[in-house]
């Protein structure tokens, strides 16, 4: 009789259905860098289902992932800092160097609360 149970809860477990889990993504210090790696490392995170969770600076080409991730899977916390960059174009070529390094602005995010 134990061994039938046994067995039976065995079969249980093996046939049960999981649901895989997926690993969060956690952004803490990240100052951008190429557009096309990091539209490549988001289309593979949204394809495996990835969560992300802003936890410090995204900034630059960082903050992409608001485009390519699903809302849903992103959570940004209190400590989140996304910077976006000036477009690079005729007025921006004409500052001096020392401004065109700036991230400017930047937008301070927090978590809401119900």
């Amino acid at each position: 009789m134990k061994a039938r149970l046994a067995a039976a809860a065995m079969l249980a477990l093996l046939t049960a259905d999981v649901s895989p889990a997926f690993a969060t993504v956690r952004i803490s210090d990240d100052r951008g860098g190429q557009i096309g790696d990091y539209l490549n490392k988001y289309r593979a995170l949204r394809e495996n289902g990835e969560r992300v969770e802003i936890d410090g600076t995204c900034a630059s080409a960082c903050t992409m992932l608001l485009g390519v991730i699903p809302r849903n899977r992103i959570c940004v916390t209190p400590r989140a800092v996304l910077a976006f960059t000036l477009r690079l174009d005729a007025d921006v070529r004409r500052r001096t160097d020392q401004q065109r390094g700036q991230l400017l602005p930047v937008v301070e995010l927090s978590a809401r609360r119900a």
